[in-house]
């Protein structure tokens, strides 16, 4: 195995099961960037490379617990185009995103706790019989985080859709753009088996040096045991959810409450396998006045595929 770093897997495959299991608070699961006392805000904001539409999520916490908004308080975040309310996703009480347009890849982006009660039930998930009650704003208003985004990355090696036979195949990753804060390689693997069983799909994580060159080997994420378990980190899990799925994004995320699970190959008559590979630059925001924890974290992307047919 080629990289040096830890790697992080989190399966696709269990995620009805995984996401019915969470609970409301998990304050063994939060990121370490989280205080136990005080509030915390939470943030990453995604740019694929060419792209001008901005993938958002946040989450806020109290006192190390979820802290999801009551009454009239919404998140709202804001670029020089536009401004949106983030919305929560069904029967997830702290989990808040939508999209935003950029006029300018640099443009920064603010969130802030405010008071909206006519705003605050667009896209209700509650009964609509529901008593609305707006007792006035709540302790999270006036709170805020911001960020901006890093250079552009480009992906020079290797080609998209080149082919791969070996498990033990190595390649070298390079790219362009100067390093910022962070660099994760996040890489989706779907596995496809020669008698139609249904597809096996996981992700895997790497946090890397930004020195434009990273050797990796089909093994780094097509395991050579039959099974193993995956894990979960809470940035990483972020970044993977908004780097590799878009279209999953807004369904799946639960910042940091999924639970490990095991990738199952012993029985499963691989026949090839897709890696889509994603390269993912960050950079740190900056957390408002009075906030005593959290992360926030704005990253620009590339991405390639290759494939494994041994």
């Amino acid at each position: 195995m080629m990289v040096k770093t830890k790697s992080t897997y989190l399966i696709l495959m269990a995620l009805p099961l995984v996401l019915s299991g969470c609970s409301d608070t998990a304050k063994d699961e939060l990121d370490e960037d989280v205080s136990n006392t005080g509030i915390s805000l939470s943030m990453e904001a995604d740019l694929p490379r060419t792209a001008t539409t901005v993938n958002i999520a946040a989450a806020a916490y109290e006192d190390g617990d979820d802290a999801p908004l009551v009454g009239g308080d919404v998140l709202l975040a804001r670029t020089e185009a536009e401004e949106k309310i983030l919305q929560p996703r069904e029967n997830r009480t702290n989990y808040y995103q939508n999209t935003l347009l950029l006029n300018n890849p640099s443009t920064s982006i603010e969130l802030e706790v405010v008071f909206d009660a006519q705003g605050s039930r667009a896209n209700r998930w509650y009964p609509t019989d529901e008593l609305l009650v707006d007792p006035g704003p709540g302790s999270l208003v006036g709170y805020n985080a911001s960020l901006t985004f890093p250079e552009e990355i480009q992906i020079t090696e290797p080609q998209n859709d080149i082919r791969y036979t070996r498990r033990e195949d190595e390649f070298e990753m390079q790219w362009l753009g100067s390093a910022a804060d962070e660099l994760s390689v996040v890489g989706r693997s779907t596995c496809y088996s020669d008698n139609k069983a249904d597809p096996i799909d996981w992700v895997s994580s790497f946090n890397i040096d930004d020195d434009q060159s990273q050797p990796f080997t089909i093994a780094d994420f097509i395991p050579e045991e039959k099974v193993f378990k995956t894990t979960n980190v809470f940035e990483n899990t972020l970044t993977s959810v908004l780097q590799v799925f878009p279209t999953l994004f807004l369904d799946t995320l639960t910042f940091g409450l999924y639970k490990a699970d095991n990738v199952n190959l012993d029985q499963f008559n691989l026949e090839y396998c897709t890696i889509n590979l994603s390269l993912v630059r960050k950079q740190r925001g900056i957390l408002g006045k009075g906030v005593s924890g959290g992360r926030v974290m704005g990253s620009r992307s590339d991405s390639i595929k290759v494939e494994y047919r041994p």
